[in-house]
């Protein structure tokens, strides 16, 4: 009880997660441009901010998430190298919010700089509990 036993993948399930999140990234961040180019003024879409201004960016993050939420679910210890993708990617973007001088932006990259510190953190630390 309270030990978690970490499960790590073979190379064909990392190769079929991978292939698998980078469709649906690309799937997501098309979806994501066909929003932002039909966005209209006084249209739904642009009224509810539906549309993304780094689509490919943003798909990636949120796959990311989502894909290392449910590994991290599983225990598999491959959830590391998406929050650690993840945040680089939301450090990129929030370092390119800061340089155009959006006012919130400069913290935004300061928590993910801890975030990928927490995840590299976690991975090492994760690296030595006992496998499934």
């Amino acid at each position: 009880p309270g030990v978690v036993l970490v499960r790590s993948m073979d190379w064909k399930g990392r190769a079929l997660s991978l292939f698998v999140s980078a469709c649906i990234v690309l799937a997501a961040g098309f979806a994501l441009s066909l929003l932002r180019t039909h966005a209209v003024e006084g249209s739904v879409i642009a009224r509810w901010h539906l549309y993304s201004e780094y689509p490919y960016k943003d798909a990636l993050t949120t796959v990311c998430a989502i894909g290392g939420q449910f590994l991290m679910a599983r225990a598999f210890m491959e959830q590391w190298f998406y929050w650690i993708v993840m945040d680089i990617v939301s450090m990129l973007i929030w370092a390119m919010f800061a340089i155009d001088g959006v006012p919130h932006a400069v913290l935004m990259f300061i928590m993910y700089v801890f975030y990928t510190a927490n995840a590299v953190n976690g991975a090492r630390v994760w690296a030595k509990l006992p496998r499934a």
